[in-house]
């Protein structure tokens, strides 16, 4: 291109620059033949200086893209292909300039006639888009997975529901059918000690489910109180073997070895706690452990754990949990099984609660089964 018409083309360019870049082959120097009069304004660069020596260019380019604008120059000038590179010019406070040009030989030199504009304002608003692109990627996977999670919690809140309905049916119904029994006459006085404890036992079935759902509905919404008072731990846990010998004779289940394992009893363990409640937490994960146990044993105890923590544990060799299950075991409405072909009553409920419990005393709650080879369960309380 005619340097006159370069040059009339290039001073009156509102938003970039025109520029003959020269390198000599021979002495391998390099300089910029023109520069429009806008150029200053849209490098930076000082005029005078690149077209003495066009290697300054160089000096103000951002580190990491010296090497890509050189490798990409040299392609370009090597083959004579167009070249339309965009790089950061200074450091810290940097812009980006791009560069669009055309490379032919004359004689023993190498001439780029180009263009050079400021597009920092379009590579930040690039830059924020996609930005704001990936915000909304992620809002959009948060979404997702709230909505897989609401209709997950959907479903298990009408499994929850139906299996609630039968576990109130089953006691009430028991209760409603021998009332009935107990309205006719001539019934033997055996016969009515044996339908009152019926309905008693249901009754209190039926109880203990309703005190289920409300401390569930109180741990949930974080209006639970405990009512903290001295407990002997040792005494406790002398009643709680009591307690799971009794559940074994009730399952017909004494065949069942159960051990109270006093090997970490400290001699003396009196602490400030809700005796009613830690009672709670123990009697289910004894009952669990006698409901899903149909051979070999049951143990468990505590043992302290530094510097001020007591570690309960009780351990069976039942059924067990699977791995994928045992993450969801502690959530409000889940089982390790549900369905109609559920083998083991009961609403899901036990668990939940106590880890609740657990963790308003201070502590929490884990497992630690393997399937077919019984489980663990540990809890922590302050000493």
């Amino acid at each position: 291109m005619n340097l006159n018409i370069l040059q009339k083309i290039g001073d009156n360019l509102p938003d970039g620059a025109l520029f003959r870049f020269v390198h000599e082959l021979d002495t391998e120097k390099m300089y910029m033949e023109y520069v429009s009069a806008t150029w200053e304004k849209v490098t930076a660069i000082d005029a005078q200086s690149v077209c003495e020596n066009a290697r300054v260019m160089f000096d103000v380019v951002h580190p990491y893209d010296l090497q890509y604008l050189k490798t990409a120059a040299s392609t370009c000038e090597l083959n004579l292909t167009y070249l339309d590179i965009t790089v950061r010019v200074g450091i810290g406070n940097f812009r980006w300039l791009r560069s669009v040009s055309q490379p032919h030989k004359e004689e023993n030199k190498i001439v780029f006639d180009g263009l050079i504009r400021d597009v920092t304002e379009y590579i930040d608003a690039q830059i924020e888009l996609e930005k704001h692109s990936e915000q909304l990627e992620n809002l959009v996977t948060e979404l997702m997975h709230a909505k897989e999670k609401a209709e997950e919690s959907d479903k298990l809140k009408s499994a929850f529901l139906a299996n609630v309905s039968h576990e109130i049916r089953t006691p009430l119904n028991a209760i409603l059918g021998f009332l009935n029994i107990l309205e006719l006459d001539d019934i033997p006085k055996e016969a009515i000690r044996e339908y009152s404890s019926i309905i008693n036992s249901n009754s209190m079935r039926l109880l203990h489910l309703i005190e289920n759902i409300m401390d569930v509905s109180k741990i949930e919404v974080q209006q639970m109180e405990l009512y903290p008072s001295a407990l002997n731990i040792n005494d406790l846990m002398t009643k709680m073997m009591m307690f799971a010998k009794t559940n074994l004779r009730s399952a017909e289940k004494e065949h069942i070895d159960i051990t109270l394992d006093k090997s970490g009893f400290l001699d003396e363990c009196i602490i400030n706690i809700d005796e009613k409640r830690l009672h709670q937490i123990l009697a289910v994960l004894l009952g669990n452990a006698v409901k899903y146990t149909e051979k070999g044993y049951i143990r468990f105890g505590y043992v302290r754990r530094l510097p001020d923590m007591l570690e309960f544990f009780v351990e069976d060799t039942g059924i067990g949990i699977n791995k994928d299950k045992q993450k969801i075991i502690f959530d409000s409405f889940r089982q390790a099984e549900w369905g109609n072909t559920r083998t083991y009553e009961g609403i899901g409920l036990g668990l939940t609660i106590s880890r609740g419990l657990v963790r308003l005393m201070g502590g929490d709650m884990r497992v630690k089964s393997d399937q077919g080879k019984g489980a663990t369960f540990y809890f922590t309380i302050p000493l």
